[in-house]
């Protein structure tokens, strides 16, 4: 409900209409205003409801954020065992010296033996059973490129 007039002057005295219609205005603002602390009071209850769930659900967020990340690092750490495990027993590791020089032979060409790019420098990068086998292996290092001219 509205007030009677828009800005009554203060100074005045009201008269008996505009005193009984002004009493019934304070009757029902009062009634309005006793409605509106209820209700007030009802949402900051809500409000501070809302506020304790919403902590919970952080303190859960950040339990569980904490969690996932431990099970990240824990599938890594699991994953690069499995791929250690697994090349440990890969079939290759197996195969004699002579055979993997014979492979590492394979892979060269005649125009690969003028490279410096060419199978013995690779395979002898891969792992030291390797790098043992390419260095033991004279049919890959029978021709070595040497560049003269200066790089300026």
């Amino acid at each position: 409900m509205t007030a009677p007039f828009h800005s009554p002057d203060p100074n005045r005295f009201a008269g008996t209409i505009e005193a009984s219609f002004l009493r019934d205005t304070i009757s029902a603002d009062e009634a309005l205003l006793s409605t509106l602390a209820t209700r007030v009071a009802q949402s900051s209850a809500a409000v501070h409801a809302a506020e304790r769930e919403l902590a919970e659900v952080l303190d859960k967020l950040a339990l569980t954020r904490s969690v996932h990340d431990m099970l990240c690092d824990e599938q890594t750490s699991v994953s690069e065992r499995l791929r250690q495990s697994r090349g440990l027993v890969h079939p290759i590791r197996r195969l004699p010296p002579e055979v993997l020089a014979e492979v590492f032979t394979a892979c060269l060409s005649d125009e690969q033996l003028h490279s410096l790019s060419a199978v013995p420098y690779p395979v002898s990068q891969v792992c030291r059973r390797w790098r043992s086998v390419a260095l033991q292996t004279p049919r890959l290092w029978t021709y070595v490129s040497v560049n003269f001219r200066s790089p300026h």
